[in-house]
């Protein structure tokens, strides 16, 4: 109850984010993704869970990397994202008519990069229909 939106329909806007926040977060993705990379066309960074595609696996960068993370990324990167996620959550829960907190956002959210390489592994064909179960 409380989570279902009164409305069908999609909502598009500039505003969420200034340019600045935008590029910061730009920047913590090519940060993540400069550690590793798929040998297929789809490489994911996830940093909920630590995921990141490396050759033709995903590896955990917290574990992979281990203290040298903190030099990689800031506290602050940290807060800037969990901050924009919450700011998107609070604007689809403004346009659709819902609580925020009755909502709850899929995870993983990850930042992808694609490119030209065909795909060596099904990770890196993402356009099939799927499920994530966890």
């Amino acid at each position: 109850a409380g989570c279902t939106p009164r409305k069908c329909g999609r909502g598009v806007t500039d505003a969420v984010i200034t340019r600045e926040e935008a590029e910061r977060i730009r920047g913590i993705a090519e940060r993540g993704l400069s550690l590793g990379g798929s040998d297929g066309g789809a490489s994911i960074l996830d940093l909920h869970s630590g995921a990141l595609s490396m050759g033709k696996h995903f590896v955990n960068l917290y574990r992979y990397f281990g203290d040298k993370i903190q030099d990689i990324f800031t506290e602050e990167d940290f807060a800037l994202y969990r901050d924009v996620r919450q700011r998107i959550q609070q604007r689809i829960a403004q346009v659709f008519g819902i609580s925020s907190s009755a909502m709850y956002l899929t995870k993983p959210t990850f930042f992808s990069r694609m490119n030209s390489t065909g795909a060596k592994t099904t990770h890196d064909e993402y356009w099939h229909p799927h499920v994530d179960k966890v």
